[in-house]
């Protein structure tokens, strides 16, 4: 959620409104999160069980899906943010 609000700050494009437009975005965006996180989890627990790893190994898989999760979510915030005009292809026949 401060991903987005900091993509959507930093931003000096014509961007949306914060108030709804990127407000709901940063509510959908953690709860994207949240969900993608939790699911991979009880998933993972459940095909491959618990796997004893050292405190090292741990943080770089943190680190790693920290990593993903926040490019995707910073992706995709900017792409929401723009105000972009959309252009309509005329069929000239």
């Amino acid at each position: 959620m401060t991903l987005t609000i900091i993509a959507f700050l930093s931003l000096e494009a014509p961007k949306r409104r914060f108030f709804p437009d990127m407000l709901w975005l940063t509510f959908k965006h953690g709860l994207f999160t949240f969900g993608l996180i939790v699911s991979g989890a009880v998933v993972w627990q459940r095909v491959m069980g618990s796997i004893p790893v050292s405190l090292m190994t741990a943080v770089i898989v943190l680190g790693a899906v920290a990593g993903l999760v926040g490019g995707a979510i910073n992706y995709m915030s900017i792409r929401a943010s723009l105000m972009v005009e959309q252009h309509h292809q005329s069929d000239s026949h």
